[in-house]
């Protein structure tokens, strides 16, 4: 049975979930956070290992037939980025609020942008994901100024 077969590959239950939750972990905890700022760099860099290993096992394993693109690592890197990205500016709430909704925009308006793309544009799909990323991301950020004026959206 093929990856993609399965109904359990693709969903919010065991993919969105899992980030959306770690969002809220990373909001609640941020004193915490603060204080283990030496190790996100070395984290980072490790959970990034990580994922290239798995990417090279799946490879291995699927060959390139098969697209694996959930990959367990993400679980620990994603949030790494995250405070990495955070390190650079002061951690205050307004920021994570704004990255929050954002990225919750874009999870739940990017399916739709991919189906409207998709049936819009001939290319490959890494081009037609490209295009997605970016009108997913421009829709997002219109869906957050948005929201600060009309507050249901997101």
């Amino acid at each position: 049975m093929c990856i993609r077969d399965c109904y359990l590959y693709r969903n919010f239950l065991f993919f969105g979930l899992p980030f959306f939750i770690l969002g809220n972990v990373l909001a609640e905890y941020e004193v915490f956070f603060r204080k283990i700022k030496p190790l996100v760099l070395p984290m980072l860099i490790v959970s990034f290992i990580i994922m290239l290993i798995e990417t090279y096992f799946n490879y291995k394993l699927y060959g390139d037939v098969v697209g694996v693109d959930i990959l367990l690592s993400l679980l620990i890197l994603c949030p790494f980025i995250f405070l990495f990205v955070l390190m650079g500016n002061s951690i205050n709430t307004e920021v994570f609020l704004n990255l929050a909704q954002l990225s919750s925009a874009i999870y739940f308006i990017h399916q739709f942008v991919l189906i409207v793309v998709r049936k819009t544009f001939i290319f490959d799909e890494s081009m037609i994901s490209l295009i997605a990323i970016f009108i997913s991301a421009v829709v997002g950020v219109i869906i957050v100024k948005v929201n600060k004026i009309v507050k249901i959206l997101i």
